[in-house]
């Protein structure tokens, strides 16, 4: 089975390594940030304005997941 080993310079590395270390509970904050733009959407009364400023929201987060 294929493994793989991470190795940071700590302390000069400590933000690295912080990133590598978070990144799942990142990556499931953005995920939870999406669905709520999501569900503020398909769910709550918003103005013309409203809609159009959380779709942009939400479109530039997946752009930006996307790159």
């Amino acid at each position: 089975m294929p493994s793989a080993i991470l190795r940071f310079k700590l302390p000069e590395e400590q933000s690295e390594f912080d990133l590598a270390y978070n990144g799942a509970r990142l990556s499931v904050v953005i995920e939870d940030l999406d669905n709520y733009l999501r569900n503020r959407l398909k769910y709550d009364e918003l103005s013309e304005e409203q809609y159009h400023c959380y779709e942009r929201i939400r479109a530039k987060l997946t752009e930006l997941r996307n790159e």
